[in-house]
């Protein structure tokens, strides 16, 4: 049953990087206000001691995850002029954010509660915290996105308006 711990993410990632270049054709904003608040849950129903919602908030934390990591440097890449792109290390932010994720999603792992070799129960559920401490840190990373998106994000990003050919909200983006 561990195993499941690390597929459902994965797969959940899979779906939201899927979805999020669909919904970058559409634009980039929809999805920053969207998908933090997707992560948010699913990190939250990560934390729930029964097993199903558990797995539905990994899918849900992975979905979230996925789309936010396809959608920020697309929009990092449109919005920061290429001068400073790679000058001041954006071009690396998102790949270093994701290892550090990653990384912590394995490790995270091994403080699952543990019976034996016996499958993870309900009842061993609820006798461990730990974990579910660590399934909330990103609950404050998707609220900042969140927030940050609806403070900073209010148009879409000039990259996206001239791919568009929409020449006039380009210029506005840019104010």
């Amino acid at each position: 049953m561990k195993k499941y711990f690390l597929i459902v993410p994965t797969v959940g990632i899979t779906i939201g990087a899927t979805i999020a270049g669909k919904m970058m054709q559409k634009g980039r904003r929809a999805a920053f206000l969207i998908f933090p608040l997707v992560g948010l849950v699913g990190s939250i129903l990560s934390v729930i001691d029964n097993y199903i919602v558990m797995m539905l908030g990994k899918l849900l934390f992975g979905i979230g995850a996925g789309c936010c990591i396809t959608v920020a440097p697309r929009v990092l890449e449109e919005t920061i002029p290429p001068e400073y792109f790679d000058k001041y290390g954006f071009g690396a932010m998102t790949n270093i954010g994701v290892d550090i994720i990653v990384l912590t999603n394995t490790i995270m792992v091994l403080f699952m509660p543990k019976e034996g070799q016996k499958h993870v129960t309900e009842k061993v559920l609820a006798s461990s915290t730990l974990y579910k401490w660590l399934y909330l840190i990103p609950v404050p990373l998707f609220g900042t996105a969140f927030i940050l998106a609806i403070m900073c994000f209010r148009r879409e990003s000039p990259g996206f308006y001239i791919h568009k050919k929409d020449k006039l909200n380009a210029v506005r983006a840019l104010r």
